[in-house]
């Protein structure tokens, strides 16, 4: 996980992203949300000097299983689109950052 990854193009996605210095050496990062041809997500990732952190996404969509094997690039592109379940993420960039906090917190101890 990259210490500040809205520093990464392919992370911030060309939508807002904010990184946040929490207590100790935590850094909050926060993508906006980002809309590809109806697919939405927020994502982020809280991340600490030593490497460690949590990362995490919230979307409007579900993935099918993967089989053990795919046999070409094509039938893998098409396992692997997603499938819109809702028009939006049900949870907001806030919401999802309490979760990845606490989930950091607890692992943490």
């Amino acid at each position: 996980m990259t210490r500040e990854p809205c520093n990464d193009p392919e992370f911030a996605s060309g939508v807002s992203c904010t990184e946040t210095h929490l207590a100790g050496d935590a850094i909050l990062s926060v993508r906006g949300l980002f809309n590809y041809e109806g697919v939405e997500t927020y994502e982020i990732a809280l991340t600490h000097a030593d490497g460690s952190g949590v990362g995490a996404e919230a979307g409007n969509f579900t993935l099918r299983p993967l089989p053990k094997y795919i046999a070409s690039p094509d039938l893998k592109r098409q396992l692997t689109k997603p499938i819109l379940t809702r028009s939006h993420p049900t949870i907001d960039a806030d919401q999802l950052s309490a979760i990845v906090q606490s989930v950091d917190a607890f692992v943490r101890g």
